[in-house]
């Protein structure tokens, strides 16, 4: 459907890090090709034509970067522990450091993923952000049903990381998709478990 092989992607070992590859030739094909063993890492970033970055989620958060200045990408897999962990930061820095990249430049996609109306967590979940992020708890709400329980929007945060980072709000779009709520047209792993497939979210510059 893309008009690309799978010679042309690379993929990696997702280990919820913020781990950041730079992708070049040698790892096309990674992940694709028998025999090619995968880096763990989640995230990676190029400037290279012709190499299709892909990333893997199942209610995580795909992170989607394009440099419209300097003609650079990155493609990044933040589930709760990259998002608490600020990989959407790491991103705009490892942008900056490899491709020059000024982050007004930058424009940035929040996939489909788990939402705020779904993402139930409990406490000590909802402390690793609180303890991390003095704005955590503009986007940690109780829950309504469950004592004790508490829902995060990992869209939010991901994106109040993004213009702390100098990437401008209006360069910022979230597609505000939830992915538990959609079993029918996405994988998620809060709905149907370890019996779940995987969706695939593709970046490349042509």
């Amino acid at each position: 459907a893309l008009g690309i092989a799978k010679e042309q992607c690379a993929a990696l070992r997702q280990v919820h890090s913020t781990k950041i590859v730079l992708a070049d030739e040698k790892i096309r094909g990674m992940g694709f090709e028998d025999g090619f063993e995968r880096m763990e890492a989640d995230a990676f970033v190029t400037d290279k034509r012709g190499i299709v970055l892909v990333t893997f989620h199942a209610d995580c958060v795909p992170l989607f970067f394009v440099d419209t200045k300097n003609k650079a990408i990155g493609m990044a897999h933040a589930g709760w522990r990259g998002t608490a962990d600020g990989m959407a930061y790491e991103m705009v820095a490892r942008m900056g450091k490899e491709f020059g990249s000024n982050p007004p430049d930058i424009k940035v996609g929040i996939g489909p993923s788990i939402g705020p109306c779904c993402f139930q967590v409990d406490q000590p979940v909802a402390d690793i952000f609180a303890e991390k992020y003095d704005f955590a708890y503009k986007y940690i709400t109780d829950d309504k049903e469950y004592e004790g329980k508490y829902k995060i929007d990992l869209w939010g945060i991901n994106k109040e990381l993004l213009m702390n980072s100098g990437v401008k709000e209006k360069n910022i779009e979230i597609g505000g998709v939830c992915t538990k709520c959609n079993p029918d047209t996405f994988y998620s792993h809060r709905v149907m478990g370890e019996n779940r497939g995987t969706m695939g979210a593709f970046l490349f510059l042509k």
